[in-house]
């Protein structure tokens, strides 16, 4: 079995490395200048593509990125912007199928100037009801002393987010083989060891034809904002002739119910496409390891696009690869078309009393969605400047073709092998790092790192110092890991307990000694 999962992942490198060569069916993708985008995922003129796609590319000296994602050739909707260059990657979701989808990339170069990329191109799947996960690699990296951090999402194939598995639902395997749970202390945390957000644009229809029933609207919107889920923020629109922002995003429920008590009725017409338009351009996606944002539309109208101040085609070019649900309350709407807007559902209602439960729907999807992002953390093995294939996937996953691995390289350059605990300027040379600081009255102050290794959580860290007067300490405000200490006006011995307050009993003292 081992020799088996050699050779597959033998060509699953060789194929990741022929990527980066060739891109399929359009032939070659590196260009002259390498500050150009090149090498595409998913690979250009790629088929059967899923529901929810992460968009990469490779691209040298670049620091920001810009990318356009469009039904239509060239692309001209902005999906990213400002990208980070450790990044690069997108995600897009709520994809239809049976569909051409077209994208490019901008370089942005330190000197303010642009490099555009070639247009790339995939087709989605033409198949909706397909099982299975989808795994979405959002970043990978290293730290010291040798441990390997994965950020990613697991949806299915409607890009519905899979938020229940746990460590024991994954397999690891490095170079072939399989990557012990209990050895490497492999541990699969939830978003929340990650910054996140969910912005939800609530775009409400009060054009007059609502009549009475703006109050049960209100009532239900009001019932939807009181159920946030954590890191929510909610931006309130009502719209009829125009899309009119009532109250921007923000999670404090009280503005928000005032917000929504405010509406009244609006104008005898309603400008569907426009208000889609709008809440399309409030709609903001950044995934990274420092923060995660998603974000959503959700839309209710009781009528079809009277103003024709915007067509269907250009509603549809805003929301490409962005999640809207629409919820269409009686026999005036126009289900094809709020069934083409809701690219993450379209919900039809024949009452306004059911309008509560619907938006609860949609909230628990929200949710389900906000807690499919995983971080996978564990020690690796391997020592050496060397790389390393990494394949990570799902037990059991119903799903065996695309989207059901993620494949990734990292180098082992610099790990080194260490005891769990606590560290002061650990490094591959002396990983058992300083015990105690030497500091000389009328030099500088010295720059003291601490970590922790092998611990459940991710670290953050206190200083304490109860004597100044020998030394003094001053973290980082950006980095606590980090502390700058210098002697004070005496010499002699002090300390300072430092403690992961992250990881409970996990802490250390050091001594300072000042002559």
């Amino acid at each position: 079995m081992k020799t088996f999962l050699k050779i597959l992942l033998l060509v699953l490198s060789g194929l990741l490395i022929a990527s980066c060569k060739f891109n399929g069916p359009s032939g070659p993708v590196q260009p002259s200048d390498k500050r150009i985008p090149y090498s595409p995922y998913p690979v250009n003129g790629a088929t059967n593509q899923p529901l929810a796609v992460a968009l990469k590319w490779k691209a040298d000296a670049a620091v920001k990125f810009d990318v356009y994602f469009d039904t239509k050739n060239p692309p001209l909707n902005l999906k990213a912007s400002n990208v980070d260059s450790s990044s690069r990657t997108v995600v897009v979701i709520g994809l239809k199928t049976s569909k051409v989808y077209y994208w490019k990339v901008v370089s942005k170069l330190a000197n303010g100037s642009k490099l555009e990329g070639p247009v790339w191109h995939f087709t989605t799947k033409s198949n909706s009801t397909q099982q299975g996960y989808v795994m979405i690699e959002q970043k990978l990296y290293t730290e010291l002393p040798h441990i390997v951090n994965i950020l990613f999402q697991v949806v299915d194939f409607n890009g519905k987010g899979i938020d229940f598995l746990t460590t024991n639902d994954f397999e690891l395997f490095e170079d072939g083989e399989k990557i012990s749970q209990s050895e490497s202390e492999m541990q699969v945390f939830k978003k929340g060891q990650t910054p996140f957000e969910l912005r939800t644009v609530l775009m409400l229809d009060n054009s007059t034809s609502l009549g009475s029933d703006i109050a049960q609207m209100k009532s239900a919107a009001n019932d939807f904002v009181n159920n946030l889920v954590t890191g929510q923020k909610v931006a309130v629109y009502k719209f009829s002739e125009k899309p009119v922002l009532v109250q921007d995003f923000t999670d404090n429920i009280s503005l928000l119910t005032t917000a929504i008590n405010s509406i009244n009725l609006g104008y005898a017409t309603t400008n569907l496409y426009g208000a889609v338009i709008e809440g399309a351009s409030r709609l903001v996606y950044r995934f990274d390891s420092d923060q995660i944002i998603q974000s959503d539309l959700i839309l209710f109208t009781d009528g079809q696009d009277t103003q024709d101040s915007h067509t269907l085609s250009e509603a549809v070019n805003a929301i490409s690869g962005k999640s809207v649900y629409t919820v269409g309350l009686g026999s005036d709407i126009d289900p094809e078309v709020l069934n083409i807007l809701g690219t993450s559902g379209f919900y039809p209602i024949s009452k306004v009393d059911e309008l509560s439960t619907t938006f609860n729907k949609i909230e628990q999807d929200l949710n389900k969605y906000a807690n499919s992002f995983y971080w996978l953390r564990y020690r690796s093995p391997k020592r050496g400047p060397n790389m390393h294939t990494l394949v990570l996937q799902i037990l059991n996953n119903p799903n065996t073709g695309e989207g059901s691995t993620i494949i990734d390289q990292f180098s082992s350059a610099g790990f080194f092998s260490v005891n769990p605990g606590l560290y002061f300027n650990s490094s591959a040379a002396s990983p058992e790092g300083i015990d105690t600081l030497y500091l000389f009255r009328g030099q500088g102050a010295k720059i003291v790192q601490a970590a922790s290794y092998l611990t459940p959580n991710p670290p953050a860290f206190s200083w304490s110092l109860p004597d100044t007067s020998i030394a003094k300490i001053k973290p980082y405000e950006s980095n606590n890991s980090r502390a700058e200490i210098s002697p004070g006006i005496k010499t002699g011995i002090t300390s300072t307990l430092v403690t992961d307050v992250n990881n409970a009993g996990v802490s250390k003292r050091l001594f300072i000694k000042v002559n």
